[in-house]
């Protein structure tokens, strides 16, 4: 079911009567606010001349692409800024008192207990030499007059607030032995264990699975009903904003480009960045019969074409306009100021705001996917992996002959089919990353495999080598393009390491006509050959993630998360082109995912792990619409819906 919980009021501090946040005056301001960054090619104008208010016990979403402004306005607001960045103009103030104009002791007081932050990524955020406990106890006797005994109590107390089970072991232990989502709970509990009069959430959910993001959100608005907490609350996944958010910004080049109540907004965008966001979400809404025989589920996402414009300099005209298909000639000469949108609820800066009102909707109709005849291009047959004590190899676990270490794969078989897409689905910790990597030959040491995996007709145990031509025909795109790819090599000098390695049968000149081919296939410049990877964007990254991995001509490829980190604009350019590339090539994918939305898009059949097992599995349409195992049902209804 969907998830709106969107309280228009809240309680008092001290438990008293409901408020209406409507009425309440505005406890945070910031009006006009400029950010510059001076740069050896020049000063950056990355933030212009944002303002808006927010009221006690209100969310505010920020939302919009990668590059917008969102997370250095929100950071403004804390005066934690780049060393060199500049606040030529703008005011931010809190309860009345202006933030840019203290000093830094002064504003160390505010962090804190006037404003604090729950970062995206709480495993970077936290010491990870002292205790999470010590951490929230630190903050706690930073800004509040109390002792170590009364400060580590107050601290389990919100350990225990934020739903963290046994919270006094929770206080002694070190973040990398908490889940991500009891580490993000613990961010939460340090935010708030100050009383702080607002908090910045940057991205908050963005690391978790459907039913931990749930219940942070969950969370929040509790606090949000409890205590009066005030949210500012950064994200580009618009399909949170019912769950959490009372109003939204959208920003774009450094403004905000609409503002409106979160309801008016997603039923009635009226700028049309807002209109072109909304239409790049993936829908599912069926498709062509693919090569395999399947019905395939997938139709092109819309993606928002081009990218945002150099903020080098001042802009001439709307930001948006070399992006936006009705732009006019008056588009490119006169920036529009924001004017009342239609509703009257908010504001938008478009002279054609209001032309198209209702975001286009579509619902899940995928057909279900027809019997695939034919042997299976990988098939995984009862994979088994377990920890091992030390010392102890896979050969003397053969030699033994009997179960050693934990389990963490007990038991799984899973079959792939030429230009078939399968979803394996679950929450983090279910074991579908290790099912894929025990395929792919790729566990790391101190795991102890058996089973076997089947490809091109050949069997092998999964414990042993896989050959080059297992490499050939199966590859992997892993999530984060800017790890896997080594930041000191060329895009030329990484295509160029597969095709050595795997074709070497392949001429100077025949791989770099191959190169050549598979930039243009994957949407990139011919000289991106000469590129590192930090000089590329993160879609741009992911595309040649991908064409490394298409370079030597796979039958399969293993897409672990391959659009988590995106943008929504830049998550359908890459959904668009595996797919394009799945019916021209006939490829088979293992898509990990815990995006449903990604998963109703793209997939023809899903298996849903569970605590190492497969707990159902089936077509898409069947298994999505009328899931079966309990465990199915639980995570779809966690799923946040537009």
């Amino acid at each position: 079911m969907p998830l709106i919980l969107v309280p228009r009021a809240v309680a008092t501090l001290d438990g008293g009567v409901l408020m209406n946040i409507q009425s309440e005056p505005s406890l945070l301001s910031v009006d006009r606010l400029t950010i510059d960054l001076p740069l050896s090619g020049g000063v950056l104008h990355p933030v212009r001349g944002v303002s808006f208010t927010v009221r006690r016990g209100e969310a505010l979403a920020l939302v919009g692409e990668s590059g917008c402004g969102k997370s250095l306005t929100a950071m403004a607001l804390m005066r934690l800024l780049p060393e060199d960045a500049q606040v030529p103009s703008g005011t931010v103030t809190l309860e009345g008192r202006e933030l840019l104009s203290l000093t830094e002791k002064e504003m160390e007081r505010v962090r804190g207990a006037g404003i604090a932050v729950i970062f995206q990524e709480p495993a970077t955020s936290f010491n990870p030499v002292m205790t999470v406990g010590d951490q929230v106890a630190e903050m706690i006797r930073t800004h509040l007059t109390c002792g170590r005994t009364e400060a580590r109590a107050r601290a389990v107390e919100w350990l225990r607030r934020v739903g963290i089970p046994r919270p006094e072991e929770a206080y002694d232990a070190y973040p990398h032995e908490l889940s991500g989502g009891l580490k993000q709970r613990a961010m939460i509990a340090m935010a708030l264990s100050a009383d702080p009069k607002v908090v910045v959430a940057d991205e908050p959910t963005t690391a978790l699975d459907v039913t931990v993001a749930r219940q942070v959100l969950e969370l929040l608005n509790d606090l949000k009903r409890e205590r009066g907490l005030t949210l500012i609350f950064i994200t580009h996944d618009l399909a949170l904003l019912p769950g959490i958010a009372d109003r939204v910004a959208l920003m774009y080049a450094g403004e905000i480009v609409e503002m409106a109540p979160t309801e008016a907004f997603l039923a009635h965008p009226e700028h049309p960045y807002a209109q072109a966001l909304l239409g790049a979400l993936p829908r599912p809404d069926g498709g062509p019969t693919h090569a395999g025989g399947g019905a395939r589920p997938q139709s092109d996402c819309q993606p928002v074409e081009g990218s945002v414009p150099n903020l080098w300099g001042p802009l001439k005209g709307c930001a948006f306009a070399p992006r936006c298909a009705r732009a006019k000639s008056k588009c490119f000469e006169h920036a529009p100021a924001p004017q009342s949108r239609r509703d009257g609820l908010g504001t938008v800066r478009c002279i054609f705001a209001g032309d198209k009102t209702t975001a286009e909707c579509r619902t899940f109709a995928a057909p279900e996917a027809a019997a695939i005849d034919g042997e299976p291009v990988l098939e995984l047959q009862h994979a088994a992996v377990r920890t091992a004590p030390k010392g102890f190899t896979q050969s003397l676990a053969a030699f033994v002959g009997r179960a050693v270490g934990r389990t963490i794969l007990p038991d799984c078989t899973l079959r792939l089919h030429r230009a078939e897409t399968l979803a394996l689905v679950g929450e983090s910790g279910s074991g579908k990353t290790t099912a894929a990597l025990t395929a792919l030959g790729l566990l790391g040491n101190g795991l102890l495999a058996e089973g076997t995996v089947r490809c091109g007709g050949i069997s092998m145990p999964v414990a042993g080598p896989r050959s080059p031509v297992f490499r050939r025909k199966v590859q992997i795109v892993f999530q984060d393009p800017f790890s896997s790819l080594d930041p000191r090599m060329t895009v030329g000098q990484i295509l160029e390491e597969a095709l050595v390695s795997l074709r070497p049968d392949l001429t100077p000149a025949e791989r770099l006509l191959r190169m050549q081919a598979l930039l243009k296939e994957t949407g990139l410049a011919p000289e991106s050959l000469e590129c590192l990877p930090h000089e590329f964007s993160g879609g741009q990254r992911q595309r040649i993630a991908i064409a490394r991995a298409l370079s030597v001509e796979p039958e399969v490829i293993v897409l672990d998360e391959p659009t988590s980190a995106l943008d929504v604009s830049v998550q359908a350019q890459i959904l668009n082109l595996l797919g394009s590339l799945q019916r021209e090539r006939g490829l088979a994918y293992l898509l990990i995912t815990h995006n449903f939305a990604v998963v109703e898009h793209a997939a023809h059949r899903v298996a849903v792990m569970q605590g190492g097992r497969i707990v159902e599995e089936g077509a898409a349409a069947a298994v999505l619409t009328h899931p079966k195992a309990a465990y199915t049902k639980r995570l779809l209804a966690s799923v946040p819906r537009l």
